[in-house]
């Protein structure tokens, strides 16, 4: 006897990516946010620390892309684009911050979370935003997901 899935899960797999957007484009607005409450000077001394050339430009660089970025997310236009980009920053976190802690560290925290953004970001880029997205609407994606269960 085979076991076969509910139907209500075939129904609801183009809405997968979008409820991944929704929760990546949260974080990053969060990290963002946090950012510019902690204050630019400090994100810019930081990444001097790591040998970031141009500490200061790159510290509004990555604070726009975390808020913007995860705005776009949200709303689910230039997915593929933003989703790719934050990818490609979680390979820079993951490199120059968490590796020497490991996956996961014995205090705070490791790559794991990292890892996790790194994968949402392949996943969207490669699935795209899911059914209920501005790209949709406005044909940057066709109008029926290619997900199916």
């Amino acid at each position: 006897m085979r076991f076969r899935q509910p139907a209500v899960f075939s129904r609801l797999a183009p809405y997968g990516p979008t409820v991944l957007r929704i929760a990546m484009g949260i974080v990053f607005i969060a990290h963002g946010m946090q950012k510019i409450d902690n204050g630019m000077a400090g994100v810019a001394g930081f990444f001097g620390s790591l040998n970031i050339p141009m500490p200061e430009v790159m510290a509004w660089v990555i604070t726009a892309l975390e808020v913007g970025g995860g705005v776009l997310l949200l709303l689910g236009l230039g997915t593929r684009i933003v989703a790719l980009l934050f990818a490609i920053q979680m390979v820079f976190t993951i490199a120059l911050v968490r590796a020497e802690l490991g996956l996961v560290a014995q205090q705070g925290t490791g790559a794991e979370i990292d890892l996790m953004l790194l994968a949402a970001g392949l996943a969207l880029a490669f699935t795209g935003p899911g059914a209920a997205a501005v790209d949709r609407m406005i044909g940057l994606e066709p109008k029926e997901s290619p997900i199916h269960a």
